[in-house]
């Protein structure tokens, strides 16, 4: 019942958790060939930045977790950043790391990563579990933009009725309620000349 946006920050909690990793992420893909971070959650309870934009780069050879999930459009892994590669997730004492893609509609809406600051790499089956995961992910962020647009679409269907409304009281202030005014004056003259 929570709009996705709130939601966001429960879902990487619930997979940071579920897949026993010390860090989880939920970020959308942009337009212009970025990512952004919409939610974060760590085992020790830091504070990670949320809406951290950073540019894909365009291809798994990057060496990022979202430009591989992004050129692939399936589950990717990094088993260990460097400083130079992927060195926003480095910074951030990323090592190693295992994303999936949340598609919605049938395109890319961005992906959740999981992530260690260990150098042991998340298990082989981190991928299959991830992917399960986030396609839950999708059909809630599905039903919440139906929601929106059922909302969205109610609203304009009550806009449409008031202006009619409007219209119609204008066209019977303007149109019938002249003539009638202009009726009972002329019958007046009528009245007076007879």
């Amino acid at each position: 019942a929570v709009p996705p946006d709130a939601g966001f920050v429960g879902r990487a909690e619930e997979v940071g958790r579920l897949l026993s990793v010390e860090r989880a992420y939920v970020a959308r893909y942009d337009a212009d060939d970025a990512v952004t971070l919409v939610a974060a959650w760590s085992a020790t309870g830091e504070a990670l930045p949320l809406g951290t934009t950073t540019q894909i780069g365009g291809s798994m050879s990057a060496g990022t977790v979202s430009a591989g999930v992004r050129e692939t459009g399936r589950p990717a892994r990094v088993d260990r950043y460097e400083g130079g590669a992927g060195s926003a997730a480095f910074q951030l004492g990323v090592r190693t790391a295992v994303g999936a893609p949340i598609t919605v509609k049938s395109r890319p809406w961005g992906l959740i990563v999981v992530a260690s600051t260990t150098d042991e790499p998340p298990p082989p089956e981190t991928e299959a579990r991830l992917g399960d995961f986030t396609e839950l992910v999708a059909i809630a962020i599905a039903n919440a933009d139906a929601q929106a647009e059922l909302t969205a679409s109610r609203a304009r269907i009550v806009a449409a009725g008031d202006q009619a409304r409007q219209r119609f009281q204008r066209d019977l202030h303007d149109g019938v309620q002249q003539q009638l005014v202009s009726l009972v004056l002329e019958l007046r003259m009528a009245q007076a000349v007879v």
